[in-house]
């Protein structure tokens, strides 16, 4: 029994056992137990966002509005307040007959009874768990998404590595490649620090660890000031972003210790020739221990932040995927391919332009679902192109149809998407779905539809029963033959697969002449001629 039903009429009687006054009020009783209802849903749980917000009202599956969706018909909101279901809900509950087993689910805490009311439902439960991680402020954002480029550039460093030497790098190979990156980018860092009325440092450390400079590399572009650098050195404006992306990302990638320890030793200028110095890899080689340790778990934080920044927003898919309900998918299955949207976005994201995460992840999210909807809804595929076509027809159809109070011709609707009619007609016939054999029709749909088709190439059951008894005939009189004369007539004259074979294909299966066969053959067709077998033959000459 769900302990949902008949709260309030329990209470009702159990004061009445108690000789206790009745609850003065309807409406207050109805609250109470509106509330009640609530807490049994588990729906005032603070790490939980209620399924109905996730799924948006009247779109549940099951719903008259997911009806309304799938038969594209407008239902218009009932007039029925939430008092009045919850007390159709409980006014035929009956204590006398149900009084111990709501006593004993009433014990339940509502923590348990919403997780039971969860189970059987995988929508729900996936909502209950995507509910419990926690969203993701603009800040939180951009940490998580410099964690991944971190990540990302350490691993790209290594595949460069890889490809160009054979070997994985080790700790102090990439401690070079990122010295080495950062000493291509030096001329532009001395610019940049002089349009950005910083003084002039030689020190490795102040040019490019300044907070005024990183701060600027790390956020949003100026285009105004990109444009002057690219003036001032005369190279392409994509070139000045790239060299700020490469500062910017770079210049993260090394612990504060190694920093200090070659900001002692070497110069921005100087940086190319004090690579090739041995003294100076070898300081560095000193600490291979610890830069891989540090390096690892870089690599790994970048993963994990890539992670929890899908997880942050899978409630975003869930938003956008129950505004495509009704399009030919279930909602677990629109909620999967706008899961792989999601990560496309991740991977793309770039956080110094300026803007949150949702709002460029909407676009890839939306844009995922609707190629599923184009490749998956249907049983017979529609190319993209033709599914945008048929929606602006679809839409163009409606509109007409408001405007004339009547269902627009092929003529009208050609004439707004300036095509010809022969060419909506086409469209028309390219959207329509097709219709399973196998559905059932009739009064009591007990008879699937591929039976009431008509086959044009079936024979009628007079020549089919006919086909049948010479059939059975020509065995009988063939069965009177000897062994060797009966196959030669079989293969002859295609008697079991319906191919016929020549004398030089018959006697090469004999191992025999042609002539050979012949002979046999036309020994055998005497035989058949014979009044006594052929006489059961005559009958099916006509």
């Amino acid at each position: 029994m769900n302990p949902v039903r008949g709260c309030g009429t329990w209470r009702r009687e159990k004061a009445r056992k108690e000789n206790l006054p009745p609850r003065s009020g309807q409406g207050d009783d109805m609250d109470k137990e509106k509330k009640d209802l609530d807490v049994l849903r588990g729906e005032e749980r603070g790490d939980v966002i209620p399924a109905d917000e996730l799924l948006g009202a009247g779109e549940k599956p099951g719903t008259p509005y997911a009806a309304a969706l799938n038969t594209g018909e407008e239902l218009e909101d009932e007039d029925v307040t939430e008092e009045e279901e919850l007390w159709e809900k409980t006014k035929h509950f009956d204590p006398v007959k149900e009084e111990s087993t709501l006593d004993l689910d009433l014990e339940l805490p509502a923590e348990e009874i919403a997780e039971q009311d969860i189970t059987d439902d995988p929508v729900r439960i996936y909502l209950h768990e995507i509910g419990r991680v926690h969203l993701l402020t603009a800040d939180d954002e951009k940490n998580l998404a410099r964690q991944m480029e971190e990540g990302k550039s350490l691993g790209a460093i290594k595949q460069e590595h890889v490809q160009k030497h054979g070997r994985q790098p080790s700790a102090t190979d990439i401690v070079l490649a990122v010295l080495q990156r950062l000493g291509q980018s030096a001329p532009f860092v001395t610019a940049l620090r002089e349009r950005l009325g910083l003084p002039k440092e030689n020190s490795f450390i102040k040019s490019i660890y300044d907070i005024k400079f990183q701060g600027y590399i790390d956020n949003a572009m100026d285009p105004l000031l990109v444009q002057d650098i690219s003036t001032k050195l005369g190279k392409p404006v994509t070139e000045i972003e790239e060299n700020i992306i490469r500062v910017s990302l770079t210049s993260r990638l090394l612990p504060e210790s190694t920093r200090e320890a070659v900001g002692k030793k070497i110069t921005l200028a100087d940086i190319d020739k004090r690579l090739a110095d041995p003294a100076f890899v070898a300081s560095i080689q000193s600490h291979e221990r610890q830069l891989s340790a540090f390096f690892a778990e870089a690599i790994r934080e970048g993963k994990r932040a890539e992670r929890h920044l899908i997880e942050a927003n899978l409630r975003l898919v869930v938003s956008v995927a129950k505004k495509h309900i009704g399009r030919g998918m279930s909602l677990l299955d629109l909620i999967q391919e706008g899961n792989i949207g999601l990560m496309r976005a991740v991977e793309k994201f770039d956080y110094r332009k300026g803007y949150k995460f949702s709002t460029y992840a909407t676009w890839w999210i939306r844009q995922a679902l609707t190629r599923a909807i184009a490749d998956q809804a249907r049983t017979i595929r529609i190319p993209v192109h033709m599914v945008e076509t048929i929606n602006r027809l679809l839409r163009i159809s409606r509109r007409l149809a408001q405007e004339y109070g009547r269902e627009p011709t092929s003529r009208e609707i050609a004439k707004e998407m300036e095509v010809s009619s022969d060419k909506v007609r086409e469209i028309v016939k390219v959207s329509q779905l097709p219709i399973s054999l196998e559905s059932p029709i009739g009064e009591e749909e007990d008879s699937p539809l591929g039976n009431s088709i008509e086959d044009r190439n079936a024979l009628p059951p007079v020549d089919i029963a006919s086909k049948q008894l010479l059939k059975e005939q020509i065995e009988d009189v063939l069965g009177t033959l000897t062994p060797r004369e009966q196959r030669v007539l079989q293969l002859r004259f295609g008697l079991e697969d319906g191919r016929s074979r020549t004398l030089e294909e018959v006697g090469v299966e004999f191992n025999v002449t042609r002539e050979r066969i012949r002979q046999i053959e036309a020994k055998a067709l005497r035989k058949l001629r014979h009044p006594s077998r052929s006489r059961k033959l005559k009958d099916y000459l006509e």
